[in-house]
């Protein structure tokens, strides 16, 4: 590029960030103002969403605010489902370089209600990209909180299609709620590309009695970053499910997620990867790490990925630094992984679990390949189980048993004598407390990996899992040295 067009361009950049405008929205405000300053402030949210363009900012005063789509003149009446109505309706999208940021006032963060009565979804996104929202509180939705359609079935993302590029940071979603069977999520984040969900509290999700309502929820995920948030109260925690491939031929995978520094108390699954149906669309890459998940009931499991059903086998997953609890339930398993091409473990705790690590085998075809595994802690009265339900299923109950295995005896293993540097713990010698998982003074957990590196979610001791009390910190950059 010439420097005349790289000037221009800088030229054309600049005078678009000039005209970026703040708008206004307050309980004390009218619709019938412009919404640009806060004496001239709108009185709805939709009003003030209709004015905004690329690089403009919605500043929103603290309140309840009780909308519908449906009887708001300032847009056209959307929904989830049919004839399910949402509150509001995003109707325009932002670009990469003049986001839309849609946020509570300044000192009013989390003082700022959006609530739909149990009988309406919350935000339509409709496909648009490139948006913000920050500070709010998003409280009785109906089936969904913040909502994006649907690639239904589609092998390969129609990516122009997508909601790209959203970013949910610092909200609040409380109860959350449908019918059983349904699909109930506070962020269902179907259809999308490249968006960061960060430093939000998840409170209550129920779906008629089912167990898999859930806190975070995708049909169709490419690229998502989750990160710091704090789920409770939900029968899965986050939940991918219904896949993309780059390429219908090749089977090309996407990078799907990244899950770290999370807080998840679910009663079946924190994390799971699954299958819309059989024969459906494989998973991408994901690396989960640095999560605590407790609260699982008899049944459940801290972290599944349940793929068999696929086209093929899933991307590569990698499970690092986790700590599941099972808090002694029954028939609770730490990791279950089926039908991905490579799976690597290091530095887990799988504490009061029945069994700390199964690996899936349901046919021939689509199976898991375990390729590294160490610096875990089992719970003291280990079992792992290998090629489950299948006629090679082979259980060891002490690692002893397990760190002698070589690739030979199993179909889901692809690594020989795993775990050699991998212990065996009680949940009282490890953990001092429930609240936050602080380790104990003398956790074997500490130092395990090297010195000053330690297994678990507190690898450093410095990181904060969960909602934070503003923006997330850094986390610490440390390679994965998964085959150390």
């Amino acid at each position: 590029m010439s420097p005349i067009n790289s000037l221009l361009l800088a030229s054309i950049f600049l005078s678009q960030l000039s005209f970026a405008t703040t708008f206004w929205v307050s309980k004390t405000g009218s619709d019938s103002n412009g919404c640009t300053s806060q004496s001239d402030a709108c009185l709805t949210i939709q009003k003030g969403i209709g004015a905004l363009n690329p690089g403009d900012t919605l500043y929103i005063g603290a309140g309840i605010y009780i909308e519908n789509s449906s009887t708001n003149s300032a847009t056209k009446k959307c929904g989830w489902f049919d004839p399910l109505v949402a509150s509001l309706c995003i109707n325009k999208s932002g670009t990469k370089d003049l986001r839309i940021t849609i946020s509570a006032a300044p000192n009013d963060e989390e003082k700022v209600i959006i609530d739909s009565e149990g009988t309406r979804a919350g935000v339509q996104l409709n496909s648009n990209d490139y948006i913000t929202f920050k500070g709010l509180v998003f409280k009785n939705h109906y089936s969904v909180g913040i909502a994006n359609w649907g690639q239904v079935e589609n092998e390969v993302a129609n990516v122009a299609a997508l909601a790209e590029g959203i970013v949910i940071d610092g909200n609040i979603f409380l109860n959350t709620y449908g019918p059983a069977g349904d699909n109930v999520s506070s962020i269902a984040m179907w259809g999308s590309k490249d968006w960061i969900v960060r430093n939000n509290l998840i409170d209550g999700v129920s779906a008629g009695g089912s167990t898999t309502a859930s806190g975070i929820q995708s049909y169709g995920v490419i690229n998502a970053l989750i990160e710091n948030n704090t789920i409770r109260n939900v029968g899965f925690g986050i939940f991918w499910k219904d896949h993309y491939v780059k390429n219908a031929s090749t089977r090309e995978l996407w990078q799907e997620s990244e899950i770290r520094y999370n807080r998840i108390t679910a009663s079946s699954a924190g994390i799971r990867i699954s299958i819309r149906g059989s024969r459906t669309v494989e998973a991408g890459h994901s690396f989960i790490h640095h999560n605590i998940i407790d609260g699982l009931k008899s049944g459940g499991i801290g972290i599944h990925s349940a793929m068999a059903g696929a086209f093929g086998p899933s991307g590569d997953l990698i499970i690092s630094n986790n700590l599941v609890d099972g808090n002694n339930n029954s028939a609770t398993v730490g990791i279950s992984v089926d039908a991905h091409r490579t799976l690597s473990l290091r530095g887990n705790i799988l504490t009061r679990v029945n069994i700390g690590l199964e690996l899936v085998r349901y046919s021939d075809i689509n199976l898991v390949k375990l390729i590294a595994s160490n610096f875990n802690i089992f719970d003291s009265s280990f079992q792992n189980i290998v090629d489950r339900y299948s006629n090679t299923s082979r259980t060891y109950s002490n690692l002893t048993s397990w760190t002698a295995i070589t690739s030979g005896v199993a179909q889901t293993l692809l690594v020989n004598r795993p775990d050699t540097n991998s212990i065996t713990a009680s949940f009282s010698n490890l953990i001092a407390n429930t609240n936050n998982y602080e380790y104990s003074a003398s956790s074997p957990a500490k130092n395990l990996i090297s010195p000053g590196v330690n297994a678990g979610p507190f690898e450093t001791g410095q990181e904060v899992i969960g909602k934070t009390d503003g923006n997330p910190p850094a986390p610490p950059v440390r390679p994965l040295l998964i085959n150390q």
